[in-house]
């Protein structure tokens, strides 16, 4: 089915992301790696490059994924239908997985993405999972890397994020205006390598680097002994999306596929932006009814 009812929210937080990572990711992650504030992953084929230089070329690959990227947008409910499909795939396969290939592993089952580069946003204000200050995890975008290997990203919610932190007393909110114009809706808050090793084709091996909050606190915390910390936190990350890749390659019964063909104005955004448009593919679930809601 395609439509262009429905205000989708997914094309445009594609172009704030994409112009972030071209204009402003390389020198905001210079700098967070200089003061030991923001580190992140990159894939392996980058780690022999001068530094300023693998940031400038991780910007750069980044923003082609986006640039390349099929784009996808879950319902609210759909997304608790992938949450808990997730939560099931590891409670199913990660036992397994751990005795046999030990932690940080991840058994895929054979899901694959529903195609090379993609970009898919959770509607559910709580997202899919969240940083340690409780900001939420909403969005996230993957690129083919080759021999069967796929490299992810996780946004979250800046505004949410910025908002929790004014809560706390963190900083002014002159400041935390220009913290939301210079990040955009969407905060780069993770990464991952999702590719075979020898003993399976279906492992992921993560990448050196940290994941810090908007309040630059690592999710885990050595004072709790039932915190499993960043690996685990990640692994949680995976095992949702590999459900959602199966929510949009064999959808089943509970959920319903809608493409909806980009509008006038967002033909127009795009091309400003310098960015080809594309259709969204819609997930809800078949309990929401005939006619997807509007999306604000």
């Amino acid at each position: 089915m395609t439509s262009t009812s429905l205000h989708l929210r997914t094309p445009g937080l594609r172009r704030s992301a994409h112009e972030f990572l071209r204009r402003r990711a390389s020198q905001a992650w210079l700098q967070g790696h200089r003061d030991d504030s923001w580190e992140i992953s990159m894939p392996p084929r980058l780690q022999y490059e001068p530094l300023a230089k693998r940031f400038r070329l991780h910007a750069r690959q980044e923003a082609r994924r986006l640039a390349e990227a099929d784009l996808f947008e879950f319902s609210q409910q759909a997304t608790d239908t992938v949450v808990r499909a997730g939560a099931q795939l590891r409670e199913q396969l990660h036992p397994w997985t751990t005795l046999v290939h030990g932690p940080g592993k991840v058994e895929t089952a054979s899901i694959l993405p529903p195609s090379p580069a993609g970009f898919v946003f959770w509607q559910d204000p709580h997202g899919i999972s969240y940083l340690t200050d409780g900001t939420p995890i909403i969005a996230c975008h993957w690129g083919h890397l080759g021999h069967n290997a796929y490299w992810l990203a996780w946004w979250c919610d800046t505004y949410t994020g910025l908002k929790f932190a004014r809560a706390e007393g963190g900083g002014a909110i002159e400041d935390q205006i220009g913290m939301l114009a210079h990040f955009g809706p969407l905060f780069y808050a993770e990464q991952n390598l999702l590719s075979p090793c020898e003993a399976t084709p279906k492992i992921i091996g993560r990448p050196a680097g940290d994941n810090r909050g908007l309040d630059g606190g690592l999710r885990g915390s050595a004072d709790d002994p039932d915190d499993e910390g960043d690996d685990d936190s990640v692994i949680a990350l995976v095992y949702t999306t590999l459900a959602t890749w199966q929510a949009l390659t064999t959808p089943g019964p509970a959920i319903r596929l809608t493409r909806h063909a980009p509008s006038d104005a967002t033909v127009a955004a795009d091309r400003a932006a310098g960015l080809a448009s594309k259709p969204v593919t819609l997930a809800t679930t078949t309990a929401e009814g005939e006619t997807p809601p509007d999306i604000a």
